[in-house]
C-alpha cells in the first residue's frame, strides 16, 4: 500500500469523507461535516518548515480550520513548530504513526 492509499484508509477509519483531491492535496470532511485539508508528501527526504508554512497559507486562503501533513519523515523541529506556532491547526503525521494506530 503506498502512502496515498494508506492515508486515505487512515482518514476514512477516523470518519473522514474525502471530498476532492488534487495531486497531493485533499479536502475532506470529518464526522461533524467540518472541512479539513490533508497534504500527502511521499518524499524520500525530510519535510521541512517551509512546506508547513505554505500548507498553512493554503488553509487560510480556503478558510479551512485544520489540516494534516502526511509524510515519511519530518525535520526534527517541525512537530514542535506546528504546536507552538499554529496551536494544533496543522498536525503532522508520519507513515509509521499511521501504521501503528491502524495496527499494521
Amino acid at each position: 500500500m503506498d502512502l496515498k492509499q494508506l492515508s486515505e484508509t487512515y482518514f476514512k477509519q477516523l470518519g473522514f469523507k474525502i471530498i476532492k483531491s488534487e495531486y497531493d492535496f485533499y479536502r475532506a470532511e470529518d464526522d461533524e461535516n467540518q472541512s479539513k485539508a490533508i497534504l500527502i508528501k511521499d518524499w524520500n527526504r525530510s519535510i521541512g518548515i517551509n512546506v508547513i508554512r505554505h500548507f498553512h497559507d493554503q488553509l487560510e486562503k480556503l478558510n479551512i480550520t485544520k489540516g494534516y501533513v502526511i509524510g515519511r519523515n519530518f525535520a526534527y523541529q517541525v512537530k514542535k513548530y506546528c504546536e507552538d506556532i499554529y496551536n494544533g491547526k496543522v498536525k503532522v503525521i508520519t507513515e509509521s504513526e499511521m501504521k501503528n494506530q491502524m495496527g499494521i
